[in-house]
């Protein structure tokens, strides 16, 4: 399904740390419910 490849395409890019520093500007979202890619890499 093409939802699962974009996801595993993300997922792949991900940047923890980038993840972990934007968890703290977004208290209101858990830090497990996000990927933490950046912009650069998804264009």
């Amino acid at each position: 399904m093409i939802l699962d490849d974009i996801r595993d395409e993300l997922f792949k890019m991900q940047d923890i740390g980038y993840r972990d520093f934007n968890s703290k500007l977004i208290p209101t979202v858990k830090k497990e419910d996000m990927i933490g890619v950046r912009t650069p890499e998804i264009r």
